[in-house]
């Protein structure tokens, strides 16, 4: 049987800050709608939530559409029908990664938010294919109980959040690896890695 590997999404396999980036970009200035304001409405909204996973997709286009008298057809548009923006967003790594490991080992997703909005990611960055769908675990709160009982055993982690390798850590349960793209630095008691290239040596 094929070794399981499952991947967070957000800054593991897309860099979310350069998707969001994109997405704002691309929305502001095709419904024309001032960026200042429209920033200043996203940070409130964020600002509203108590962590960043729980990001509504659909309730921020309502809003919005709400806020600047745009059709919400079209605000869904421009936020979420432009695949060609969430590819820009992968991480260089991701694809050529992937396309090796799939070879050798089954592939899944471990993430934490909306799903429809986080399976449409997967999507739209066109990597939907790599992942086996009995092995794509997507949760509101990915740390509960509730969810950690869905996953294989000894299932390899792959995750940037190092916080939430550590609690798994505590279960020892799940073979984890933390993928640190920010900086140099190694933990003593998880694997690090830096690029998702690294992930055969140590696997």
């Amino acid at each position: 049987m094929k070794k399981i590997i499952l991947f967070d999404i957000d800054h593991t396999l897309i860099d979310s800050d350069l998707l969001y980036k994109l997405i704002n970009n691309n929305l502001t200035s095709s419904l024309k709608i001032n960026k200042t304001a429209y920033m200043n409405l996203r940070r409130q909204y964020l600002n509203s939530l108590l962590c960043s996973n729980d990001f509504n997709a659909d309730d921020f286009i309502k809003l919005v559409a709400k806020k600047f008298n745009k059709n919400q057809k079209l605000v869904y548009k421009y936020f979420l029908k432009q695949p060609k923006l969430y590819q820009q967003a992968l991480f260089l790594d991701t694809k050529p990664a992937l396309t090796k490991l799939s070879k050798k080992y089954t592939l899944g997703i471990f993430s934490e938010g909306f799903t429809k909005f986080q399976t449409f990611k997967i999507k739209n960055a066109k990597i939907d294919h790599f992942f086996a769908i009995k092995h794509i675990y997507i949760f509101r709160r990915k740390l509960k109980k509730s969810a950690l009982i869905n996953l294989p055993k000894k299932v390899i982690i792959i995750d940037d959040n190092l916080q939430v390798l550590k609690n798994l850590n505590k279960l020892n349960q799940f073979n984890l690896i933390y993928l640190n793209r920010k900086s140099r630095k190694t933990h003593p008691q998880i694997p690090t890695i830096h690029k998702l290239n690294q992930l055969t040596s140590i696997i």
